[in-house]
């Protein structure tokens, strides 16, 4: 016995050490001495890239023995897999994608294997490969590249490296994954696909392409999006199958397979199969609802819609059979049969008699894919009778894909009162109201949409006392009170339709409040409604009908938290065939507004109507073109006329197609005319792209597709008013062609102030260019939209105030002529201005400015140039007479650096310049650009500087030693190239005559030269002046200028005068001249040339001191 024992003591010992033992010795050798993570993790990452176009990235791989026991396992921490294919480098800037190329990435993967088949048999057996929340994107750019498409063949192992081998056969037979999100990103075929809480179990084999696999498989949410449809939401899925794999995996059998939706469970069986070759994929599959019994399907439904969920008695089975069979592909679907019915329902609450006692339903719905045309929904029946409610419904609708066509019965009454009282939980939803109804329709689709009115068949009645429906956990909230729709016909006569007989639809509703969440909210009250239409009689003709639409007060939010607030409203209009074709309609309509208010809540910008009306027409473009070209002049054209006409129209439909666009308004312009007028008494309005107050008085304005006419149109805009007369034209031109939007315009004003409208200007953009961050509106303030409120809440915001660059829109080519009484310009005050604006090009043209001012009259000729917000370009001509320094200084502050003996000089001049130059972003010139000529001359010059006046006149013996006044000036000046140069120049003051000229730079120094020709010193001397202000040297010399003011010498120097200015200003005119060329025969310095050069000015070309 002790023997017995001995040996299987014995025994277990050697199976201990050779099941346990030994391997564990032989793990921990392996794992801990000849592959520790350290080494292996390296190694699996170097081996794996090797077999993949890919980079694998992983934070640790180690061996594992007792979490995978009985079988060696490999275990990766924290893991991505970034692809080498499909990189998009546009790809993604939302804020929850990833880069294309990251194709994977999880928390940890396990995989354990058994060697021993690799050994011996040459393939790899996966016993087990875990995935825990993986994190796949696969991507396809616009190529129809995959980014998942990175194992390499061995065709391609063998051109990149001779020593990379292919994989060899892998049979996996268990698989487990928990939390996955995976993304599906088809940029080629613009699909996006989203799962989140995916799972899958499965086990089997997947060896040899053919086997049978237990699978589960589930998610909490899904998201489909393409062009056409896109599918939201929290829908939980469940399915679990017996999968028989067969033909390398072509073909895919579901055997008891189980769908859950939800927790609602549908069974399907069948088997779906592909065809490589020819792309196709043969679906034979039958589907159906797992529960029969009406209490079963109930359970389904959330508790908290249910009153008295424990005491509902429901009877009545309940039928959902479908199946699909056929094949698919890219231009194929399968057939698709569904029908569901309900027979012989009722439901009660236990201990109450009253319920509904009747519940029938037979919906059959059947998808033809070969023949789509035989696709139909057929709702035979659909009955309900119980507490105060009858209702009957059959419907049909045909043709579903291409044009359904829709035929169906409504009658009976529903009291959804009684029926919320006695079943739905009204914390969760909650319905009140009756409804009646008795109605037949007849129509399709596309003469609903198409609004051939006169093809759609109806008649009855439906009217709704009150109904309320409210839902807080659905955001719901709906109030309709004493509505009704009535469709009959009427023996009234329209003399728009010119018939009699008219079918009319009626419908008025006495108040109606909608609101769903956050994305509508509408509020209307006594809507009356009232469309008229004759019956057909030609049905390829446009359905000739009339209509009324009237309401007491609207309010509604649309997309885009944009809302619209209406009083008292009237819309009266019709629709029938043009005078040209009958298949395409005219349509003109009127529209009386009492009070009309409009905000956008992210622009902050609104508009407020009072007494408005607008007329419109709307015919087509051909008829409109003929109306034009009968109501212009008759003539006929010759024969060479005629020809440049269709050169001309074929040329511009050369253009027209080179240009055209697929965008719905351009079509829409393009085969459209719409014209008509819009009046109203005043118009208030705000907007923070301009933050002043703007309102506008009584005004006309008609319009058509191509112009804008505005007549005594009198705008304010904060303190400047504006009255405009003219018209916007080429309005279709610049739309579809990308054209100037031209405009011509007279403009006379009270006041302007410039400086107001340019800091709401730059405020604007500076707005419209930054996101700025500013608090929402009040509720109050939208529903009531308060214009005052709002328009304080702009005024307080704060503004930039630092100058900046106005850049002018590049499709503008308006013209303003000007009259204003007063303008404001910086500390400028203008008075009785006259002129021409061109703004084209990007440019501000000034031509024939006249005005008077507070420093002077004077007569501007200006360009302004900003083609971006870093620079612009500036060139004026400008001839004041009467000026006063000290304005002028103020004015233009930069004047005093270049003529820095102005900052000591009080008095009246008259100043001549032609200059252009360079603007930076903050409005500040830039210096070393400026190339100017001036011409300043002045008499009875005061000295401000007493002090200074009294030292001069005791050292130089003046007659006068109180009276500080130059007798005369004359300046004559040219800059250019960083440096002022001064032309000689007469000083005449007490008993001293002088002569100054030289050159002042930028950086303030300066190299002058004095000659003093007459003094109480019996001979003539000169005087050099150089260095700057503070630090200045003066050396006495020989008299340059003694002969050059003598009379004999004038005609010498007029000649030689003439010639330089001439060519200083004609460069400096040809400059303004390119920059706008309509300008150059406006130049100051043109019209007052003849006047220099008659001897005005006394001066010498700083060439000429050097030659004497």
């Amino acid at each position: 016995m002790k023997r017995k024992k001995k040996i299987l003591t014995i025994i277990a010992i050697i199976a201990v050490t050779l099941i346990f033992i030994l391997p564990a010795i032989g793990f921990s050798i392996l794992n801990w001495g000849v592959l520790p993570p350290e080494k292996l993790t390296p190694l699996v990452v170097e081996q794996t890239n090797k077999f993949l176009d890919a980079h694998l990235d992983c934070e640790r791989v180690e061996l594992t023995f007792f979490e995978t026991y009985p079988y060696l396992g490999i275990k990766l921490t924290n893991g991505h897999l970034i692809s080498h294919t499909a990189e998009d480098s546009t790809a993604h800037e939302e804020e929850l994608a990833v880069s294309s190329d990251s194709l994977l990435s999880f928390n940890r993967a396990t995989v354990s294997l058994q060697p021993l088949d690799y050994l011996f048999g040459g393939k790899i057996t996966i016993k087990n490969f875990s995935l825990d929340h993986p994190r796949f994107y696969g991507f396809v750019n616009k190529d129809g590249r995959a980014n998942w498409d990175i194992y390499q063949s061995e065709a391609d192992s063998a051109e990149t490296d001779a020593d990379k081998k292919p994989l060899p056969p892998i049979d996996l037979q268990r698989v487990r994954i928990r939390g996955g999100h995976f993304t599906y990103d088809d940029r080629q075929a613009d699909l996006f696909a989203e799962v989140n809480g995916f799972f899958m179990r499965l086990d089997g084999s997947l060896a040899g392409g053919a086997n049978t696999l237990d699978f589960e498989t589930g998610c909490s949410s899904i998201l489909f999006s393409n062009p056409a449809y896109t599918l939201k939401n929290d829908l939980a899925l469940r399915l679990k199958s017996r999968l028989v794999l067969a033909d390398h995996y072509n073909s895919i059998m579901l055997k008891d397979a189980e769908l859950m939706v939800n927790n609602l469970p549908f069974t399907a069986d069948g088997a779906i199969r592909n065809f490589p070759e020819d792309r196709r994929t043969r679906i034979d599959m039958d589907m159906g609802l797992k529960i029969s019994d009406m209490n079963d399907l109930l359970k389904f439904i959330p508790d908290a819609y249910f009153q008295d969920r424990d005491k509902i008695l429901a009877e009545g089975s309940v039928i959902l059979e479908g199946n699909i069979h056929g094949f698919l592909a890219d231009s194929i679907i399968p057939n698709i049969n569904l029908c569901c019915k309900i027979e012989n329902g009722s439901y009660h609450v236990k201990g109450v008699k009253q319920g509904i006692d009747t519940l029938a339903m037979d919906l059959d719905i059947h998808l033809n894919g070969p023949y789509p045309d035989s696709s139909f929904i057929s709702l035979e029946q659909l009955n309900m009778k119980g507490l105060n409610t009858a209702l009957d419904i059959q419907a049909k609708v045909n043709n579903l894909f291409r044009n359904p066509a829709v035929n169906a019965k409504m009658k009976g009454q529903v009291d959804f009162t009684k029926m919320g009282q006695e079943f739905l939980n009204p914390d969760t939803l909650l319905v009140e109201g009756v409804m009646d109804a008795d109605f037949s329709a007849t129509f399709t689709v596309d003469d609903l949409l198409e609004s051939r009115f006169g093809k759609i068949h109806g008649s009855g009645k439906l009217s709704i006392d009150k109904l309320k429906a409210f839902s807080q956990p659905l955001g719901m909230d709906i109030f309709i009170s004493d509505a009704y729709l009535a469709i009959d016909t009427t023996h009234q006569k329209s003399r728009y339709l010119e018939a009699q007989e008219l079918m009319r639809m009626t419908m008025g509703i006495d108040s109606l409040n909608i609101k769903y969440k956050d994305e509508i909210s509408t509020n209307i009250s006594k809507l009356e409604m009232l469309a008229q239409t004759s019956p057909v009689i030609d049905t390829t003709a446009v359905i000739p009908m009339t209509g009324r639409l009237a309401f007491e007060h609207l309010r509604t939010r649309m997309p885009d938290s944009v809302w619209m607030v209406a009083g008292r409203t009237e819309l009266k209009g019709g629709i029938k065939s043009s005078a040209s074709d009958k298949q395409i309609p005219t349509a003109a309509a009127v529209i009386s507004v009492d009070t009309l208010k409009y905000i956008s809540v992210p622009l902050r910008t609104g508009l407020a109507l009072t007494e408005s009306r607008f007329t419109i027409e709307a015919l087509p473009y051909r008829d409109a073109r003929r109306q034009q070209m009968a109501n212009r002049q008759q003539r006929i054209p010759t024969g060479r006329q005629r020809g440049q006409q269709t050169v001309r129209r074929r040329d511009s439909t050369d253009r027209k197609t080179a240009n055209d666009s697929t965008d719905i308004s351009d079509q829409l312009l393009r085969k459209w005319e719409a014209r008509g007028s819009i009046s109203f008494k005043q118009m208030r309005g705000f907007s923070r792209l301009f933050p002043l107050p703007m309102w506008m008085e009584q005004t006309t304005m008609k319009f058509n597709t191509n112009d804008i006419t505005l007549t005594d149109a009198r705008l304010h805009l904060g303190k400047s008013d504006l009255t405009l007369n003219g018209e916007v034209s080429q309005i279709r031109r610049a739309m579809l062609r990308g054209g100037k939007l031209k405009g011509n315009f007279k403009l006379s004003s009270d006041y302007i102030d410039c400086n107001q409208l340019m800091q709401a200007i730059n405020s604007g953009m500076q707005y419209a260019a930054g996101n700025s961050d500013l608090a929402l509106l009040s509720d109050e303030s939208i529903a009531g939209l308060d214009a005052t409120k709002m328009q304080d809440s702009i005024s307080q915001a704060e503004i930039d105030t630092t100058g900046q660059l106005f850049v002018l829109p590049a499709f503008l080519d308006m013209a303003l002529h000007t009259d204003a009484k007063r303008i404001d310009f910086k500390d400028l005050e203008l008075e009785n201005v006259t002129g021409e604006i061109v703004l084209r090009d990007q440019s501000i043209n000034l031509s024939k400015l006249n005005m008077e001012s507070n420093m002077g009259h004077g007569n501007l000729t200006m360009v302004y140039t900003a083609r971006n917000e870093e620079e612009a370009t500036a060139g004026f001509d400008l001839d004041m007479e009467n000026v006063q320094v000290e304005r002028l200084i103020a004015l233009f502050p930069s004047i005093d650096t270049l003529v820095p003996m102005l900052r000591s000089f009080e008095g009246v001049l008259g100043c001549e310049v032609t200059a252009t130059c360079k603007i930076d972003s903050t409005m500040s010139l830039v210096m070393p650009s400026i190339n100017s000529s001036c011409y300043l001359h002045g008499n009875n010059m005061v000295l401000l500087d007493g002090e200074t006046f009294a030292e001069i006149s005791k050292t130089l013996m003046f007659k006068n030693k109180k009276r500080n006044v130059i007798d005369s000036i004359a300046v004559d000046l040219a800059i250019k190239d960083n440096k002022i140069e001064v032309f000689p120049f007469l000083v005449e003051m007490d008993r001293y005559r002088v002569a100054v000229g030289g050159t002042h730079n930028l950086d303030m120094t300066f190299n002058y030269h004095v000659s003093v020709l007459k003094s109480p010193v019996p001979f003539k001397l000169g005087i050099d002046i150089t260095g700057n202000l503070d630090d200045f040297k003066y050396k006495i010399t020989k008299c340059k200028y003694k002969d050059i003011f003598k009379p004999a010498k004038q005609a010498e120097l007029d000649s030689t005068r003439k010639n330089i200015r001439k060519d200083i200003r004609d460069a400096i005119r040809k400059q303004i001249e390119e920059a706008a060329p309509e300008l150059g025969k406006n130049l100051a310095l043109a019209r007052t040339e003849t006047k220099k050069e008659a001897g005005e000015i006394q001066e010498s070309p700083a060439s000429f001191q050097e030659g004497n």
